[in-house]
């Protein structure tokens, strides 16, 4: 195996974390934070959003990593008063 093989695994590696990783983030809440605002009669932010697009638009979300491991290095939680909130969806249409 050449070297220029070993380095293209690797990123193919890396970028497969990254798709599991944007997977991750698009789940918001989580399944239990999503049930939880369906309970309460509430859609999540991106369900919101696809009822405002037209059916075959495309969406582009900007600030997906946007608070990316925020919490863990700040020490605060969401939903904490001293968390400052922060825009995960942002949609880019083209008209």
């Amino acid at each position: 195996m050449s070297s220029r093989t070993a380095r293209a695994e690797t990123l193919r590696d890396r970028c497969d974390k990254i798709r599991a990783e944007e997977e991750q983030l698009r789940e918001g809440g989580g399944k239990s934070g999503q049930e939880r605002q369906h309970k309460l009669g509430r859609l999540v932010a991106r369900e919101r959003i696809a009822r405002l697009l037209d059916r075959d638009a495309k969406f582009f979300e900007i600030g997906l990593w946007a608070a990316y491991k925020m919490y863990e290095q700040w020490g605060t939680r969401p939903g904490r008063p001293e968390s400052s909130p922060v825009s995960a969806t942002s949609p880019m249409c083209r008209a």
